[in-house]
């Protein structure tokens, strides 16, 4: 019995698999998603008949096995009087070890790919959101009659999906646009920046050196220079006083023509420039010294400061064309959390998007809230762009995560960007446009208002974030808006579900067993008729008995908390597959 029981049960749970898949797969392309682009149409109904086969496998599978036993395994009142059924092991232990490998397969399916099925259908949704609004932009510019933008946009949605067959007829009718505008090149190649070799800086011997030979050479202004700054490292130096004296009035008895009056001031401007870098005044020493290199290109020691001066800006800024592509690519939307709550404030913060570029986090349309617990409002402001920042520390509970809202143009200081303020105002405070934030960069993907649901994410992210401390600096879950007895269900669905394939694939072969055919050759056309009825029973059966564990569930969370609901879940299970067990042994002794 045992290899017949086997050989039988497996081909048709085999042909009951296939034909709920292609049913499904029928079914998503009948009904296409409207969300995804035509281009990712047939990819998107694969992956989304996976996931629909996922969530009704279960269903399917108990129908192929009461099929199995109720219709393709004869009785031995069929007129099979050989077919010895009384011994127990010789029928349940094939069978159950058919079923662990199966659900093995399942678990294993339920923890890994169907969370990476859900994530990829959401990438394809996200890139044809983003690629629709540029598209947008693009045809409006075009009807404008705006060659250059309506370039630039219908290139930036290609740059998104190469495929996008729309983007690429309106491309054509662009290319064929007769205009005189200029094309705004997307994805701009960015400045190169100089491959200088800092030479280290000064010492005062060499600085009083220097001062020195340009005094011999009757070259005052430089010496100036050089004998200020080495006064400027020791200021009771002699020889450097010495020569900044005499540098000096040699500058002053002398008429100044045009020519040497311009390099007194780019001199000057030169002096204002180390002096506000050795301040700390970062910000205005690195505009000096781009303005002092396009003077002077080859200059080496503006070379060499505007190049250190880049380096410690990065530190508290970050340059706008970092962010140039970050309205094109795709993203996290929607990012919403609270900051920080206290008894007295609670700050609260929004982000429009969020995207990845070659391993540093960008955002676009920063707003933050922050107003104390009687409603009086303390500030809201918005933020262009930001960038996030990790500072290690050596204490744990110091503060290590920060979004940088300081983007500067990278010559033009004009063009950098300001903060706009609603209500009140940050004057007075230490503020540097700098956010210190909770979370870190990876863990806001899960603080997305459109935030992957715990339905959708993996297992080892579920246990992390439910289970584990959510974040690098961590508060409870429900500061951050979410629900932790959402997560905490999820939990414990997903654990019973491995559970529930294996119960109720026992409790499926004993009602198979039970109205098996008594029929040796075929069933009737009666009963025939109604196996399509299968599924639908099946189905309605598999989703009473989750509800009833949903409610258990929740019953035992909201009273006991999680922990005692897992312990309360596994003993339930115990108890039910072992009550499975005993009616199979039953059935198999007829």
């Amino acid at each position: 019995m045992s290899n017949l029981s086997v050989n039988r049960v497996f081909p048709a749970l085999f042909l009951s698999y296939t034909a709920g898949y292609i049913v499904l797969f029928i079914w998503t392309l009948f009904f296409p998603s409207a969300v995804v682009l035509p281009t990712f149409q047939l990819e998107a109904a694969f992956i989304t008949s996976f996931i629909l086969f996922i969530d009704f496998l279960i269903p399917i599978h108990c129908t192929g096995i009461l099929i199995a036993y109720s219709l393709v395994i004869p009785s031995r009142r069929a007129g099979y009087k050989s077919i010895q059924i009384s011994q127990f092991h010789k029928i349940v232990s094939p069978i159950l070890v058919l079923f662990l490998f199966l659900t093995g397969v399942y678990t294993v399916t339920i923890i890994w790919f169907e969370p990476m099925a859900h994530q990829n259908l959401m990438e394809k949704e996200s890139k044809t959101r983003i690629a629709r609004v540029l598209h947008d932009k693009a045809k409006e510019a075009y009807n404008r009659e705006n060659g250059p933008e309506a370039r630039y946009y219908n290139k930036a949605a290609l740059f998104v999906v190469s495929t996008y067959e729309e983007a690429r007829k309106l491309e054509e009718k662009i290319n064929n646009m007769n205009d005189n505008g200029r094309e705004i090149p997307f994805n701009e190649k960015k400045e190169k920046l100089e491959e200088f070799q800092p030479r280290g800086e000064f010492t005062l011997d060499q600085l009083v050196d220097l001062a020195g030979r340009y005094m011999k050479n009757e070259d005052y202004y430089s010496a100036y220079y050089y004998a200020d700054m080495a006064l400027n490292i020791d200021g009771t130096n002699l020889k450097a006083r010495t020569i900044a004296n005499e540098s000096l009035s040699k500058i002053r008895s002398i008429g100044l023509s045009e020519e040497e009056e311009k390099k007194r001031k780019y001199y000057k401007e030169k002096e204002e420039a180390y002096v506000a870098l050795s301040n700390n005044n970062l910000i205005k020493a690195y505009y000096t010294f781009v303005d002092l290199k396009k003077q002077d290109p080859k200059d080496p020691d503006v070379i060499k400061y505007l190049d250190i001066s880049r380096q410690q800006v990065s530190k508290i800024a970050f340059f706008k064309d970092e962010v140039a592509d970050v309205a094109v690519l795709p993203g996290k939307e929607g990012i919403l959390f609270i900051n920080q709550n206290t008894k007295e404030a609670m700050e609260i913060i929004y982000i429009d998007k969020m995207v990845n570029i070659e391993n540093n986090f960008y955002f676009k349309d920063l707003e933050v809230l922050k107003f104390l617990k009687n409603g009086y409002l303390l500030y809201h402001y918005k933020a262009p762009y930001g960038k996030y920042i990790y500072v290690a520390q050596k204490d744990e509970n110091a503060p290590r995560h920060y979004i940088n809202i300081n983007a500067i143009d990278r010559t033009d200081q004009s063009k950098n960007t300001k903060l706009q303020f609603y209500s009140g105002s940050l004057a007075g405070s230490d503020f540097k446009n700098i956010i210190q934030i909770k979370p870190n960069a990876v863990d806001m993907q899960y603080l997305s208002v459109e935030r992957i649901p715990p339905r959708q994410m993996g297992f080892n992210e579920l246990i992390s974030f439910g289970l584990a401390k959510p974040f690098s600096n961590p508060q409870p879950i429900e500061e951050y808006g979410f629900s932790k007895r959402e997560m905490d269900m999820e939990i414990l669905l997903r654990c019973l579900y491995p559970f529930s394939f294996f119960i109720l694939s026992l409790f499926s072969i004993s009602a198979g067993w039970f109205f098996r055919s008594r029929y040796a050759i075929r069933p009737p056309i009666a009963t025939l008729i109604i196996i399509p009825l299968f599924p639908i029973v099946t189905h309605f059966l598999v989703t009473l008995y989750h509800l009833v564990f949903r409610t258990v569930f929740g019953l035992t969370i909201l009273t006991a908390g999680l922990e005692m609901s897992m312990i309360i879940g596994g003993c339930t299970q115990i108890v039910i597959l072992m009550i499975a067990l005993f009616i199979l042994a039953g059935q198999a002794a007829e």
